[in-house]
């Protein structure tokens, strides 16, 4: 692979990462809301409102273990490009 190659390569990895890092914020802005709206909500008076917002919370969880795991490999394949490059 030549090196040009390699850096648009990295330079196509790097732009993942930011999308994922932008995703990964408002995934985390999300959770929050939800957070909000089952700490507002009396689980006496409205059951079904509170389980569907802690359903939509671990949903939410559930994205963000999802988007560190793709921020991960995409800073494994970053790496592994770098040292191929050396």
């Amino acid at each position: 692979m030549n090196e040009e190659t390699s850096k648009a390569r990295i330079n196509r990895l790097k732009n993942m990462k930011r999308v994922e890092m932008e995703y990964l914020d408002a995934v985390k802005k999300q959770i929050g809301y939800w957070n909000n709206q089952i700490d507002t909500t009396d689980q006496q008076k409205d059951e079904d409102r509170y389980n569907e917002l802690k359903r939509n919370s671990e949903k939410e969880k559930e994205h963000i273990k999802q988007v560190q795991d793709e921020l991960n490999r995409i800073n494994e394949e970053i790496e592994r490009e770098l040292n191929i490059r050396k």
